[in-house]
């Protein structure tokens, strides 16, 4: 787990061997997009607005629903 911080922007938090529980049971988290984020010297790569909506929604916990919540009203979601 690790979390990149940069001055005016939104902290982005990253984990390896992320799971969710669905169906009574833990299973990876998949991911399907990967868009690169320049930061100066290294790069990021998170999956798309449309694909983190779904992931925030799938969790359900206030913070995630926090977070859909800014997704949404930054850019019309289906």
């Amino acid at each position: 787990f690790g979390r990149i911080q940069r001055k005016g922007a939104l902290d982005v938090e990253v984990q390896g061997d992320l799971e969710v529980y669905l169906n009574a049971e833990w299973r990876p988290l998949q991911i399907a997009t990967r868009l690169k984020i320049d930061m100066g010297d290294s790069a990021v790569y998170v999956p798309s607005l449309l694909e983190q909506a779904a992931i925030f929604r799938s969790f359900g916990r206030q913070k995630d629903m926090e977070k859909l919540a800014m997704i949404e009203r930054h850019q019309a979601l289906p």
